[in-house]
């Protein structure tokens, strides 16, 4: 998941765990050098493959997971990923309802910024493949 990490935090992606089914679940746990690991995790309530996804963002519990830091903001985040196509481009639209205003404020400073960096890392990682993809394998002269 070379995109997941917004790179301006130096976080690296050390754990992936995904049971993409509905009931499945996934935890990702991240770490910078020096710091304790930060775990996000969650279950599946709807996989309508290849164009929508819903989970649970269970992370904002407080003091839930082994790993992450218990936090004033406590709840559980629902969030909706569709994925639209039109004439050969892809609209992915991402969607998160939290239990309530406190919880939204209290982790609403750093996530806008993250999320608008991790979109763009898929975009540019995205751009990459099709350009592969468009011009084929490179095959060294011998």
């Amino acid at each position: 998941m070379r995109w997941w990490a917004p790179r301006s935090t130096g976080m690296k992606l050390i754990s992936c765990e995904i049971d993409l089914r509905v009931g499945g679940k996934y935890r990702y746990v991240f770490s910078r050098d020096g710091e304790k690991p930060v775990a996000f995790f969650g279950k599946y309530t709807l996989v309508e493959r290849p164009t929508r996804l819903v989970w649970t963002d269970e992370d904002l519990l407080q003091g839930s997971g082994p790993i992450s830091e218990p936090t004033a903001a406590t709840g559980e985040a629902m969030s909706t990923l569709t994925l639209d196509e039109k004439q050969g481009k892809t609209k992915l639209a991402l969607y998160s309802l939290f239990p309530s205003k406190e919880v939204l404020d209290a982790i609403a400073p750093g996530v806008e910024h993250d999320t608008r960096e991790q979109l763009d890392q898929l975009e540019d990682l995205v751009a990459r493949h099709l350009a592969n993809f468009e011009t084929g394998p490179q095959v060294s002269p011998q």
